[in-house]
């Protein structure tokens, strides 16, 4: 069975299933061998499979700590800051220049009031 989707479309594809079910075993094998370190204080488990290092059971809480805090200063503190940084100051007049206001008789019009007749005549009347 060919599908004939373009090449950008986010449809779901017998290749994406196989990547997306790959990514899903590794992720969970992943975690669960993650957990077994973290649970495994006297490194048991590994010990009957041949592993003999392994980092300290400090790391397992140390490392997600470590990554949370940096993904929060950047989220919170880091990026609004680079963002004030590059914007400019709230009483600046030149935010949004208006180079063909400036050139002649092709320039918006001034200001002035309008008539309620005609305005209602416009919204409501639809002439």
């Amino acid at each position: 069975m060919s599908h004939d989707f373009p090449q950008n479309s986010p449809a779901p594809t017998p290749s994406r299933a196989s990547y997306g079910f790959a990514l899903y075993l590794a992720s969970s094998s992943g975690f669960m061998a993650y957990c077994c370190w973290a649970l495994d204080m006297d490194n048991i488990t590994f010990g009957k499979l041949g592993i003999t290092y392994l980092p300290q059971v400090y790391w397992a809480v140390a490392l997600p700590v470590h990554i949370l805090v940096t993904l929060a200063l950047t989220v919170f503190i880091i990026y609004p800051g680079l963002n004030l940084m590059v914007s400019r100051d709230f009483d600046e007049q030149q935010d949004f220049p208006d180079i063909a206001a400036l050139h002649g008789p092709t320039s918006v019009p001034p200001l002035k009031n309008l008539a309620m007749t005609r305005v209602s005549r416009t919204l409501y009347l639809g002439r």
